[in-house]
């Protein structure tokens, strides 16, 4: 409970009439309710999309159409009719049963193949990625390693999508990518040498080590006749070595093939994969892919090879478009995933069927020429009906080739049978292709994948499908492209602006030259450079949105990917009054999809109504090549397309600047002309960036001020941390100056060891100190000081603290004790001076305890007359858990070595309670200590400042004290010590002008340092602190992603702020290395703790600083908070 005061010293801030309270609660009422407002309108219109015009832009329409011809390509050889191929054993109710093994072929250069594989991993037991080519002498020949080494890692996340027993089986092939044909000579040569053959199987087993796989797969085609007996040899030799290590290895082999040595390498390896396709392949005449006849026959013939239990027959799923020519001869075909011959029968208006001879479908169309096209594929249908022939000859392994062009069907159709498989397969679903139709880079999702139907008919007897009709297309990503209609149209087009440095000068260039440009800015940019976007619009230029923050679009959610383009929208609705219809992702993301993950992003936008720009003309200029190069560039791709990528911002663009007159002068020498982006597709740049209407100003305006507020407060924050980092910088090198200034002078100086020392009297006022009262009597009995006084006044206590020190120092003669009725510690103190004769007090807190020497080393400097007060060396004498150690370490590096070197200036801030000696006389002069304050201590040194004394410090002067070992009560504490210093402060804000109050001249300390240095660093640094550290935590994560992101983003390590940051910390780390070294018998231990405390204080500080300041400006009283003492000090020695 606060103790009364006279009537006549009310507390300092403290309002009784409560006007200042209130008229506080009104006004933060009247702040939040606006922010309130502000606030919710903003969130409403971000999360609210706006509303886009659609854009009359042509559909595209398809150049195919049926073929009114008859045929559709011969069949193959010796090709059973559907009579016989119902009278092949049907599958049995067991065979069909038979648990299935299913293997799929990965390809890293097919990113549908990831996009399957994620869709699909769950029905896989083996996956054979392409990992290796066949190179020159044995060596192996990555293929595509980041983008495996991506899919190893997808596959390690999802543990539980796996199936028991799921491996990885690498493959190696002897494939030129180079030549794009086999390397059979070089096959051939590898596997004839002995020391090629074993540095090839050194590099495999070493992969299959480093990436943990499974084991491997063989699949080396073309091999030459000669090299057969070389190939057994080479399996032997690296089955062996696998099978030492637990890893298999299997290998694949034509269906047919007289010259393989089936026998010998089925017995060597662990599983021969048949490549149960390409009946018909691309130099052939067109015919099915893998007739039902053929292919049973054939793994049947095998089985007289090698047994059932060691084969896997792989299946297809993908077609071949041969184009037939006007002499009827069918030309080289063209290999067709799945989705693709879908879409081509869907664009010429054909409808596929099973060809009752071979059960494969196929259909005929025409292309735009007239030319006749015969197309056959493999589906999930023919999959079902060879998985069913293959299970009837008793083999229970399947694989299919390959993940990525496959019917995404075939996988219920490879493990179900009858009615089951049927009932899957009737829904027909779309594949992993893109359908894009038009040309141009003005793009937008025209329609989203939808599944179709297809009417099947199960056979009774063979248990086969016989018939399929497609009656409804499944329906891919279908993106609609506008804006190639005049190849010698150029749009310039800008991304990650606006830029105060870059934008501009680029804006001039165009200005000159009279070319339009398109700009696709930044939103957080664009919020601090809102003047750019209005000179943008001014000059004809068009605005596209390239997100807000900036973010990789394939890793956020889709509310983050609405809020990134909704905001950046109603920023430029609030600052220019118009709307973008034009979009394009950060780091060119998916701006021209390939797969269905990579088209989401582009059908997120243009359901939110926006059309994506592509940049068929990239010139790498954020690389910063060299201008020449991004000219050269520029012109060697400009017949790729319509739309030239430069950026104008993140990062240094004086390239791009020099090179873009380079740039307009070289395509206009070649004939081109510039338009903008909207020009291309045959808009105005009005439909693009409609302005919004009157209705809609008011509330834009209202954004964009949000806007610029949010703006002006990240400007504002960054500048207080800049201002603060170097005003802390530049205070930690004046201290740590000016504290190795003190301590030389006092090892030069030579001490007056004759010098008559003043009387002493120590004075400990007390209140409820039962625990500790004696043993700081104890020390203070114990000093070195001859005739110390000790006069002990008890404040009212409550638990027995007078009773404790008269029991036993009741009788000491150097011991008065006194007791007093409760009124506070500075009245209790003000008692004992009025009471005690000798010419210096020393006062201590009751729960102190000094070292021996302590009140001679204080006293000593009372021989020079111009000092008042000495304040000694307070530390921590309770280290017992974190909290007090970080306390310990800041009395030592804060509090202490702040007091050594402002004692030079004359500015110690105070003499702490805890141990400070006083001429008695000055107090008594000063009117003692004062009742208004909560910081006594504070308070008084900063009247004796002003009235012209001068206040020193003493190292020697040891006092340990119990610190608050609780959060709670150091909370307490430091509440008192902040709202008391600020009170004592707020009492000499007159010192710049009214002077001193005495005869003497104030201390030029007090008004120069001390008071802006309390208020700078000890409230409002404290008040904004932890803002400030979490703007700068949350803008350090932000540029580290963008570095990691976007590497030339103009991030670096020596970047301003994080450079003023590092600065501040090593400066911070050297001086209180400084404070330790000056303390000679402090714990060095200590020192490791202090980042740590740092960080953590400033949060407790800034939640201190702030009760504090709103108790203030809200008028409160504040009571003492009286700690509950533990006796835990730990006296010197101990």
């Amino acid at each position: 409970m606060t103790p009364p005061l006279p009537e006549t010293q009310l507390p300092v801030f403290y309002d009784p009439k409560g006007v200042r309270r209130r008229r506080l609660h009104w006004t933060a009422a009247a702040l939040g309710g606006l922010l309130l407002l502000a606030s919710a309108g903003m969130v409403t219109a971000l999360w609210q999309p706006t509303e886009l015009p659609g854009l009359k832009l042509a559909n595209h329409l398809s150049s195919t159409r049926p073929w009114m011809g008859v045929g559709s390509g011969k069949a193959a050889t010796n090709q059973p009719t559907f009579d016989q191929l119902a009278a092949l054993p049907a599958a049995t109710a067991t065979a069909q049963a038979t648990p299935t093994n299913v293997t799929g072929f990965y390809v890293a250069w097919d990113d549908n193949s990831f996009s399957s594989l994620k869709r699909n991993l769950p029905a896989l037991d083996v996956l054979v990625p392409e990992w290796w080519h066949l190179g020159a002498g044995g060596h192996l020949l990555s293929e595509s390693p980041s983008k495996n080494a991506a899919m190893l890692d997808y596959l390690r996340s999802k543990p539980r999508r796996l199936r028991s027993d799921f491996k990885v089986m690498a493959l190696i092939n002897n494939y030129d990518p180079v030549k794009q044909d086999w390397a059979s000579a070089r096959l051939g040569q590898v596997l004839a040498s002995p020391a090629q053959r074993s540095q090839l199987i050194q590099e495999l087993m070493a992969g299959v080590a480093q990436n943990h796989f499974g084991g491997l797969n063989i699949d080396f085609e073309n091999l030459p006749d000669s090299a057969q007996h070389n190939y057994a040899g080479f399996i032997a030799e690296l089955a062996s070595q696998l099978h030492a290590v637990h890893a298999q290895l299997t290998l694949d082999a034509p269906l047919d093939d007289p010259a393989f040595e089936y026998v010998a390498l089925g017995k060597l390896a662990d599983h021969v994969i048949l490549m149960a396709y390409d009946e018909h392949e691309e130099q052939s005449e067109a015919g099915p892919i893998a007739s039902q006849g053929w292919l049973r026959s054939n793994v049947a013939s095998r089985l007289k090879d090698i047994p059932a239990s060691k084969l896997t027959v792989a299946l297809g799923s993908y077609g071949y478009d041969w184009a037939v020519d006007a002499a009827g001869r069918h030309q080289a075909a063209s290999e067709l995933t799945f989705q693709e011959a879908l879409s081509q029968a869907k664009d010429a208006g054909v409808k596929p069927h099973l060809d009752a001879g071979s059960l494969n479908p196929t259909y005929t169309y025409a292309d735009d020429t007239g030319r006749p096209h015969h197309v056959w594929y493999l589906n999930g249908v023919s999959a079902y009906d060879q998985a069913q022939a293959v299970r009837g000859l008793g083999i229970s392994s399947l694989a299919m080739w390959r993940l990525g062009s496959e019917d995404p069907s075939v996988w219920p159709a490879l493990r179900l049978g009858g009615a089951a498989a049927v009932s899957a397969l009737s829904t027909l679903q779309s594949g992993y292709d893109i359908d894009y139709e038009g040309q141009g880079e003005l793009l937008k999702v025209s329609a989203a994948p939808s599944a179709g139907q297809r009417l099947l008919h199960l056979d009774p007897v063979s248990q086969l499908i016989t018939r399929e009709s497609v009656s409804d297309f499944a329906s891919p990503y279908v993106i609609q492209r506008w804006g190639a209609a005049d190849p010698k149209k150029i749009a310039l087009t800008f991304d990650d602006g606006p830029d105060a440095v870059y934008t501009p000068q680029l804006l001039d260039i165009l200005k000159r030259q009279h070319v339009p440009g398109t700009f696709f800015v930044i939103g957080l940019n664009a919020q601090t450079q809102p003047d750019l976007l209005r000179r943008m619009v001014a000059e004809g230029d068009e605005i596209g949105s390239h997100t807000f923050t900036h973010p990789n679009l394939a890793l956020v959610s889709r509310r983050q990917f609405d809020l990134e383009l909704n905001a950046t929208q109603r920023l430029i609705e609030g600052e220019v009054g118009i709307r973008t219809l034009l979009f394009r992702p950060p780091f060119a993301e998916d701006v021209e999809p390939e797969t269905p993950d990579e088209a989401a992003l582009v059908a997120r936008a243009s359901q939110l109504g926006y059309y994506t720009v592509g940049m068929q003309i990239d010139p790498g200029d954020w690389e910063k090549p060299g201008v020449a190069n991004i000219v050269k560039n520029v012109l060697a791709q400009a017949q790729n397309g319509n739309v030239v990528l430069l950026h104008d911002a993140g990062g240094n663009r004086e390239q791009t600047v020099q090179a873009l007159p380079r740039i307009i002068a070289g395509l206009r020498a070649r004939g081109y002309s510039f338009t903008t982006v909207s020009a291309l597709a045959g808009l105005t740049t009005a439909q693009v960036n409609p302005p919004i209407s009157s209705a809609e100003r008011l509330t834009a305006r209202l954004m964009g001020l949000n806007f610029e507020a949010l703006g002006w407060a990240g400007l504002m924050l960054s500048w207080l941390f800049k201002i603060g980092i170097t005003l802390s910088v530049a205070r930690l090198l004046l201290i740590a100056g000016l504290a190795l200034r003190e301590a030389w002078s006092k090892r030069t100086a030579t001490p007056d060891s004759d010098a008559p020392l003043p009387s002493v009297t120590v004075i400990v006022p007390a209140y409820n100190e039962a625990k500790v009262i004696n043993a700081s009597i104890a020390s203070l009995l114990a000093s070195d000081l001859p005739n110390l006084q000790i006069y002990m006044v008890d404040d009212g206590s409550t638990d027995g603290t007078f009773e404790a020190a008269q029991a036993v120092y009741g009788q000491h003669p150097r011991v008065t004790l006194r007791r007093i009725t409760n009124g506070g510690k500075a009245r209790a103190l003000n008692y004992a001076i009025a009471r005690v004769d000798t010419e210096v007090v020393l006062l201590l807190d009751a729960d102190t305890q000094i070292n021996k020497e302590a009140a001679r080393l204080l006293a000593r400097h009372f021989a020079d007359p111009a000092v008042a007060a000495v304040a000694g060396n307070a530390k921590v004498g309770n280290r017992v858990n974190l909290l007090t150690r970080w306390q310990a370490l800041e009395y030592i590096t804060a509090q202490n070595l702040e007091r050594r070197a402002l004692a030079q200036l004359n500015a110690i801030s105070v003499v702490p309670g805890a141990i400070g000696a006083w001429r008695r006389e000055v107090l008594l002069s000063l009117g003692s200590f004062d009742h208004d304050t909560l910081a006594e201590d504070a308070d008084l040194t900063m009247r004796a400042l002003r009235a012209g004394y001068k206040v020193t410090y003493e190292l020697g002067a040891v006092a340990r004290t119990e610190a608050p070992d609780t959060l709670q009560g150091f909370l307490r504490q430091r509440d008192r010590w902040m709202f008391g210093t600020l009170q004592a402060t707020w009492k000499q804000r007159g010192v710049w002008k009214s002077g001193a109050a005495h005869s003497r001249s104030p201390s030029r300390g007090l008004g120069l340092f001390t008071l802006p240095n309390v208020m700078l660093f000890q409230v409002f640094f404290p008040l904004v602190g932890a803002l400030l550290d979490v703007s700068f935590a949350a803008s350090l994560i932000w540029a580290l992603l963008q570095l990691h992101y976007h590497p030339d983003g103009g991030f670096s390590l020596t970047g301003p702020a994080l450079a003023f940051y590092l600065l501040f910390v090593l400066i911070d780390v050297l001086a209180a290395a400084l404070a330790f070294a000056l303390e000679p018998e402090e714990n060095w231990r200590l020192l490791p703790l202090l980042i740590p405390q740092r960080i953590i204080y400033r949060q407790l500080m800034s939640y201190v600083a702030i009760r504090a300041v709103l108790s203030a400006a809200a008028g409160q009283q504040r009571g003492w908070g009286k700690l509950e003492r533990k006796a835990s000090v730990v006296a010197a020695g101990d």
